[in-house]
């Protein structure tokens, strides 16, 4: 998977998971079913290790906020979620 991905220029996961389906669709010349794959699997090999909040906590020690362990969103959210309150955090679709 990995050759058919460098001959069509396709070298960082951004150039991936940062594209709508239709667009991957045209510039893979792949089945939709295996776009889909390989979306998915991009995904998972990016996404940081799933943790709890039991887990944050322990770690991070009892403040006010639990860290999201995403430094951009973390910043947005001055250090986290708030304790006490119900966050809502949307992203975009990246299946249309």
């Amino acid at each position: 998977m990995n050759e058919i991905l460098e001959k069509r220029k396709f070298s960082t996961a951004e150039h991936i998971v940062g594209r709508p389906v239709i667009e991957l669709l045209h510039d893979l010349d792949l089945p939709l079913p295996l776009i889909l794959d390989i979306v998915r699997i991009i995904s998972i090999k990016i996404s940081p290790p799933s943790t709890t909040v039991m887990d944050l906590l322990h770690k991070k020690g009892q403040s006010g906020y639990v860290p999201t362990q995403l430094p951009i969103l973390d910043a947005y959210l001055r250090g986290g979620l708030s304790f006490g309150t119900l966050t809502e955090v949307g992203f975009p679709r990246i299946f249309d």
